[in-house]
């Protein structure tokens, strides 16, 4: 078959399969549909560049519309996973977006390395400079300086390797001066692989969705981790409030709550029933990269309340 008749087939089998997947979809689960032409009126999304130690990040501010003059907002600093989308992944817009309808001030940015934002700089030997906890205090301390966000009501939030930064964020000094509580969501675990193969595994994905040029030394990655593992929650040397989410069907293979039984408080835990890892939102339909995309709003609605409550 030549490459053209080819790559013909290879869409139609991915049209077909994603006709067969929304239609299955449609038929088992009550979703909804999103219409990404068609914003909420409610929301101002604005595009801004988030300095950080000589990077400038690209980064979106989600501000409610109908606030009230002079009124002091809560804020949420959202991380996300590791994918070469970076921050554009649906669910970061449309969980954002969620957030802002219940009253918060939500910035998102792509971290250094992934999606719009630049590579991150080499040092000495060569290897980028991973300080992705740098970025996340940065992007806190510039969220809590504008003027219509209440300081003292900033939250930060990760999801999956979003996750492990805001997990390696928790153990920084006088954090809990700058955040009221972090929220660990579905944090990366290396799973299924064990040990060294874990880092073998988080070295091939970072270096991919960060598209970089070599791959990053293990030692490297060995390093990064060191904060990361959501078992150092147990070691915590500043109280900072954390809460622990997970979907249902992924606390069935990677568990949170028994490391949370073994955490000091202050902390709590949020189960999000029916989801795994993406909370309903990577259906094979949204791949295609359609103007339209389906979720489970409810879903959406429990997970955002379990960063807000």
């Amino acid at each position: 078959m030549k490459k053209k008749g080819r790559l013909a087939y290879t869409r139609f089998l991915w049209g077909a399969a994603a006709i067969l997947s929304v239609w299955g979809v449609l038929w088992l689960h009550q979703v909804d549909f999103y219409f990404m032409d068609h914003p909420d009126p409610i929301i101002e999304e604005q595009n801004l560049t988030l300095p950080s130690n000589g990077l400038s990040l690209a980064a979106r501010l989600y501000r409610p519309t109908n606030r009230q003059p002079g009124t002091k907002l809560p804020a949420v600093v959202l991380l996300h996973g590791t994918s070469p989308k970076g921050s554009h992944l649906f669910l970061y817009h449309i969980l954002a977006e969620q957030l802002c309808r219940g009253g918060a001030i939500v910035l998102v940015y792509d971290q250094r390395g992934y999606a719009a934002s630049p590579d991150p700089p080499l040092d000495s030997n060569g290897e980028p400079v991973l300080d992705f906890v740098g970025d996340a205090i940065r992007a806190v301390r510039f969220i809590a300086s504008q003027p219509e966000v209440d300081p003292s009501k900033v939250v930060l939030v990760g999801h999956s390797f979003g996750g492990s930064v805001a997990i390696g964020v928790a153990h920084e000094p006088g954090i809990n001066r700058l955040l009221r509580r972090i929220v660990v969501i579905s944090p990366g675990r290396g799973w299924p692989y064990q040990g060294d193969e874990r880092f073998t595994f988080r070295r091939r994905r970072l270096t991919q969705d960060m598209e970089l040029n070599r791959p990053i030394r293990l030692e490297t990655i060995r390093a990064l981790y060191r904060d990361f593992e959501v078992e150092t929650l147990l070691e915590r040397k500043n109280m900072i409030y954390v809460r622990l989410v997970n979907g249902a069907r992924e606390e069935q293979v990677k568990p949170l709550t028994g490391i949370y039984a073994k955490m000091s408080p202050p902390k709590d835990i949020r189960i999000i029933p029916g989801t795994g890892h993406y909370f309903n939102t990577n259906y094979l339909f949204n791949r295609l990269d359609l103007p339209i995309k389906i979720f489970r709003a409810d879903k959406i609605q429990e997970l955002a309340k379990a960063i807000e409550g």
